[in-house]
């Protein structure tokens, strides 16, 4: 994860999943601030640790415009 100036991280909250299976898949909850006017971006790859990066993990970009 990765966040320009102008936003602030404040917390990672890690959901496990309620199925009770070995290898299901939780959530993860990112809280950001932004105290100021500007714009910003925000980045993640979603890959698996225990693969490693192999060049096919899903990547997520968002720009903000903050007023």
């Amino acid at each position: 994860i990765t966040s320009t100036r102008g936003l602030q991280y404040v917390s990672d909250v890690f959901t496990p999943p309620d199925t009770g299976l070995v290898g299901a898949g939780g959530m993860h909850e990112w809280q950001y601030i932004a105290p100021e006017s500007g714009t910003a971006e925000f980045s993640a790859i979603y890959w698996r640790p225990w693969e490693g990066v192999t060049g096919d993990e899903t990547a997520f970009r968002m720009a903000f415009t903050i007023e």
